[in-house]
């Protein structure tokens, strides 16, 4: 697995940024087309750029994610939540930065955006706690003299496409509870936030999360269709339009 160069990267830097993607714990430089995020409001001011992913390097992410997912499953489930509070106080010590980027970003007013970064921090915070909480439930059995067990268990490698319109507590309403749970991720944001999404995936590499747990892929939307049917995806959490979740849930019935 590798080792990224930008472990501990602040988040403060409010000048264009390289769009890069997080594969096996490497930020790197995608093989496609140039991406340009734009501010919604002054069209003539980039937020980001960079080369878009490919097919290919949407296959070394889920090919990470498959390689590191039973070692992180391993992990007991409060080292896993460890790492997802100092995420969370990650963004919480720097919401202000992250508010201004996501509102320049994004599109929203200063206050909404730094609201949905605290909102983020704490839907990550929820989930760190959550191997204080009961972990299976019991129920009758038809048979006499026994009883059901019923207990959580990772799927794997998860898939997750997120929108534009809350570009970091969407993904973390999804991301969180799949990492507590023993999953990887494969995540594929919307292609106008990329700035955002790298912004979360470093909260959550600074935090200690394992190379391979979280991989980012930013690219058009023929990805999201190449991510439900890559072999190594076990599951798609997609939030979006009517139109593309019908189309991506019949390309994942396949």
């Amino acid at each position: 697995m590798g080792t990224s160069a930008h472990a501990g990267r602040g988040y403060t830097s409010l000048d264009i940024s390289e769009l890069q993607l997080l594969i096996d714990g490497d930020w790197v430089s995608g093989q496609g087309d140039q991406l340009t995020s734009v501010n919604p409001s002054r069209h003539g001011e980039k937020i980001a750029s960079g080369a878009a992913a490919v097919f290919d390097d949407l296959n070394r992410a889920a090919l990470a994610a498959r390689a590191s997912q039973r070692d992180w499953n391993q992990l007991p489930m409060h080292e896993r939540g460890a790492v997802l509070a100092r995420a969370a106080t990650g963004l919480e010590d720097h919401a202000e930065a992250l508010g201004l980027e996501l509102s320049r970003e994004e599109g929203k007013t200063l206050a909404e955006a730094k609201a949905e970064v605290l909102r983020a921090a704490q839907v990550l915070r929820y989930f760190a706690t959550e191997g204080d909480r009961p972990a299976g439930e019991h129920f009758s059995s038809p048979r006499l003299g026994e009883r059901i067990l019923v207990t959580r268990k990772p799927l794997g490698v998860v898939g997750i496409i997120t929108p534009f319109n809350f570009p970091i507590a969407i993904p973390a309403w999804k991301i969180a509870p799949a990492l507590i749970y023993g999953n990887t991720v494969v995540w594929k944001p919307a292609s106008t936030v990329p700035l955002l999404a790298m912004r979360f995936a470093q909260a959550l590499e600074t935090a200690g999360l394992p190379a391979g747990v979280l991989n980012l892929i930013v690219g058009p939307g023929v990805l999201g269709t190449s991510l439900v049917q890559h072999p190594e995806v076990d599951a798609l959490s997609f939030t979006g339009s009517s139109e593309v979740g019908r189309s991506l849930a019949a390309q994942a019935a396949v």
